[in-house]
């Protein structure tokens, strides 16, 4: 997919708001860091694509939820994240150019592949394909006695690696990728 538009700084800033009552809230646009945020705050991302111009490392102890519908999170050339536990809920875009894409990596196939890395667990819930064709994914799952950590996505990537120690569901579903 093309860039979006979301990736000129100039005309499409990102922005957030910290209520202070243990919440953030951020809007579609361009961001440099992601997330500036308050510590252990629940996370809010507005619909819309938000465009990453960094390498992201995301852990539990980060925020107490993540929580996005209708978003897509596009990483710009060079970059790539790792997603470590916490209570994450993300659904990507119902419509637009971006439709169904959660994530997005950019890439010119050239220079080392990225790394794009999510350790789940069963309070995960991601819906929508992540494309990231330049970069060795790796999903894990550490799910409960009977409770599978579920991703309803497609995964696309340059080496896809799967591991879990309980049971890692993968829900394919054409109409929410």
């Amino acid at each position: 997919p093309d860039e979006p538009v979301e990736c000129d700084s100039s005309t499409h800033p990102g922005s957030y708001v910290h209520t202070g009552s243990h919440e953030t809230t951020f809007n579609p646009g361009y961001y440099s860091s992601f997330f500036p945020h308050q510590a252990r705050d629940n996370i809010v991302l507005n619909p819309g694509v938000y465009c990453i111009d960094t390498n992201v490392g995301w852990s539990g102890g980060d925020f107490d939820t993540l929580v996005g519908n209708d978003v897509t999170l596009y990483f710009t050339q060079g970059h790539d994240f790792i997603m470590n536990g916490g209570e994450v809920t993300l659904d990507a875009s119902d419509s637009g150019d971006y439709a169904g894409y959660l994530f997005i990596v950019d890439t010119d196939f050239t220079g080392s592949r990225g790394d794009c890395t999510i350790n789940g667990n069963v309070v995960n819930s991601l819906s929508g394909t992540i494309y990231a064709p330049y970069c060795d994914v790796s999903l894990s799952g550490t799910g409960a006695s009977g409770t599978p950590v579920g991703y309803s996505t497609q995964v696309i990537g340059w080496n896809v690696q799967i591991t879990g120690d309980s049971e890692v569901n993968f829900i394919y579903s054409p109409a929410d990728n």
